[in-house]
């Protein structure tokens, strides 16, 4: 997979947590806009991984460094409390620090090209065998489940979801041996 880097400085240190779960979101505009609107510094926000409906990937923050995209957490799903660490007030730890955040160019309604599907799928299969995150929708989740007055994405991501189960993401042969004898070794 060819991913292209443009540095956003819209980031902070993770303070020594991994990446535990995928936030996927929805740009509301343009692979270029968001480019443009995640390098400056007044927008405060970002994304580690950016997917065009061309298919391109862009990176924005190293998968070291915690990106803007997940921080505020509204009436999250029971789905996302499964994720989300509490700390010891009882209040949320901010989800960047432990996620990464993947934005798909669109906007809501929009039908998703073949070439966006493809790539946000096989992106996915790579951030989770090289963090060690399950490929379940427990721990790739769209951005409402983590704040409620975000856009609903659960048809973009069951598909690319269901690509990862079938097999049907293309990739290197030795890689999928190694992440089957990964998961065989978990068992």
């Amino acid at each position: 997979m060819n991913i292209e880097f443009i540095e956003s400085k819209n980031y902070f240190s993770r303070d020594g947590h991994k990446p535990e779960f995928i936030v996927i979101h929805i740009m509301q505009g343009t692979m270029v806009g968001t480019i443009s609107w995640f390098k400056n510094p007044a927008s405060e926000v970002s994304a580690h991984y950016l997917v065009g409906k061309d298919g391109r990937v862009v990176q924005m923050v190293k998968d070291a460094d915690a990106a803007w995209h997940a921080g505020r957490v509204h009436n999250p799903s029971e789905k996302a409390k499964r994720v989300l660490k509490t700390n010891l007030l009882g209040g949320y730890v901010n989800p960047n620090k432990y996620s990464l955040g993947i934005e798909c160019e669109g906007k809501t309604g929009d039908v998703w090209t073949e070439a966006q599907i493809q790539s946000l799928a096989e992106l996915i299969k790579m951030l989770c065998a090289r963090f060690d995150v399950l490929r379940d929708d427990l721990h790739i989740i769209d951005h409402q489940e983590v704040t409620s007055y975000k856009e609903q994405m659960d048809d973009w991501i069951q598909e690319a979801l269901r690509r990862l189960q079938q097999n049907e993401v293309t990739g290197d042969r030795e890689e999928i041996k190694k992440q089957i004898i990964e998961l065989v070794n978990k068992l």
